[in-house]
């Protein structure tokens, strides 16, 4: 087909449109034989590029070679950064894990503190009602309203921290003073599962005390 297209651009009518020299068409010649690209000839994009790689062999090759590893860079940077993505939401995650569970410990803490400083009123209260009761001076209002005070500092307590050893106990011995004693036995019940081995429970399961 192109030594085809030389002979027609060599026996074109209009002079201006044939080779203008002997020279000319042997340098056509000549750049067929060697693949260049072709004066007569209208090139696709595709075709020329073809000519130039076929022209260009090793400078074809190193391209050809550059292109694969460039490639092989490129899938190896992807996979690097996605697995730095996937690891930095990991850590992220047990972050977000490590701060919930340092808050939620922060909170119980706080919860637990609280509930220690109402038993603590309470059981002051609660002494101070039971040391009344044997005063034969002392007002029974008075003392009962030291008794309704250690109450509701120990069930604010409990309402905090539902199982708190401390609370459940001084509720017991409370009802107890008051002739409650149903309601005393399950509350010591509730600590010795709580806490098997408290001794205040144990002592004070024995029995019912004086009431106040």
């Amino acid at each position: 087909q192109r030594i085809a297209d030389l002979v027609g651009q060599s026996r074109r009518k209009a002079p201006e449109r044939r080779y203008r020299s002997a020279g000319e068409l042997k340098e056509e010649i000549e750049a067929f034989l060697e693949g260049r690209a072709l004066r007569a000839v209208r090139y696709t994009p595709l075709e020329r590029a073809a000519k130039w790689v076929a022209r260009h062999r090793g400078v074809s090759a190193v391209g050809a070679l550059a292109g694969i590893v460039l490639a092989a860079v490129v899938a190896w940077s992807y996979v690097r950064i996605d697995r730095e993505r996937r690891e930095a939401l990991a850590r992220r995650d047990e972050a977000e894990r490590a701060r919930a569970e340092t808050e939620a410990l922060l909170a119980e803490r706080v919860r637990r503190d609280d509930a220690d400083r109402r038993v603590a009123s309470a059981e002051v209260a609660f002494a101070r009602a039971w040391a009344y009761s044997y005063s034969p001076t002392a007002e029974a209002q008075f003392v009962g309203s030291l008794a309704d005070r250690a109450r509701g500092e120990a069930e604010a307590a409990l309402a905090t921290h539902p199982d708190h050893v401390g609370a459940l106990t001084l509720l017991g011995r409370i009802d107890e003073s008051e002739g409650r004693y149903a309601s005393a036995e399950a509350r010591w019940t509730r600590v010795l599962h709580l806490d098997p081995g408290n001794a205040s429970a144990r002592r004070l399961h024995k029995g019912p005390g004086r009431p106040i």
